[in-house]
């Protein structure tokens, strides 16, 4: 055997004992936290169940919520119709029907302020705070504040949105 074939041998060996320590090091090491990290993960599963149970008591009471204001918005409804035809029957016009009122071009302004302002991880606890957990997509600052304003003005909790913003943020300019 060659000294070049000898020395090739010997480095080999060399890196192979330096991997094997090296995996037994860190195997080692890994064996000792384990118990810690079981717990933290533990913990976290916990922290998360009852997260998700308050977020489905949470839905569960806005699904109430919603039930009466339907409700009450159908028997609104059948108080008008009955008040409209009573003014037609006395030989009055009733009044045109209100118009909705219209998303307008502020939002995209208060989305960029928001990306202008906010970073994503803040923008998830403003989301958070407005109970808007999940609502937000995007991965960019821009698209992640335009998601958030348009899941608060869905929501109909825009002018929250803009109070939470000028609180955290008063010289942000909402």
């Amino acid at each position: 055997m060659s000294n070049a074939t000898a020395l090739i041998m010997a480095a080999i060996l060399a890196v192979t004992i330096v991997a094997v320590a090296s995996g037994l090091l860190a195997y080692t090491a890994a064996r000792r936290a384990s118990p810690d990290t079981l717990h933290q993960y533990e913990q976290v599963i916990a922290d998360m169940q009852q997260r998700l149970g308050r977020t489905e008591q949470r839905s569960d009471q806005q699904q109430e919520q919603i039930d009466r204001l339907r409700d009450a918005l159908a028997a609104e409804q059948d108080y008008s119709r009955a008040l409209a035809r009573a003014m037609r029957d006395a030989g009055l016009e009733p009044p045109p029907r209100p118009e909705p009122p219209r998303p307008t071009s502020d939002t995209a302004a208060l989305a960029r302020r928001v990306a202008t302002c906010f970073s994503l991880e803040e923008m998830d606890t403003l989301a958070m705070e407005l109970e808007l957990d999940g609502a937000l997509t995007g991965e960019t600052l821009e698209n992640r504040a335009a998601s958030l304003v348009r899941a608060a003005l869905r929501r109909g909790i825009l002018s929250e949105l803009v109070a939470i913003a000028r609180r955290e943020r008063p010289r942000g300019g909402f």
